[in-house]
């Protein structure tokens, strides 16, 4: 959402991501477990979305012990997000 890192986003920003999004049919919108997802939430709100909160290494989610359990959950919560 940041149009760079540490920036919050504007909401001429948002309004863009969101038009943006309407127009190339995104629908999902990936982010880390530790951000604030309120601005995420709402964009997806706006585009008939949904955010998919995904682990980006090990220790991120009980049970995924090593990084390719860590691949196989994103990608298998990425497939079931678009399908």
């Amino acid at each position: 959402m940041e149009p760079k890192p540490g920036v919050p986003p504007s909401p001429s920003h948002l309004a863009g991501l969101i038009q943006t999004m309407k127009q190339r049919g995104a629908r999902v919108i990936i982010m880390e477990p530790f951000y604030d997802r309120k601005t995420a939430d709402f964009v997806a709100s706006k585009v008939g979305g949904t955010v998919l909160i995904l682990p980006p290494s090990v220790g991120g989610v009980k049970g995924l012990d090593d990084y390719v359990a860590v691949m196989r959950h994103n990608i298998q919560q990425l497939a079931a997000a678009v399908r």
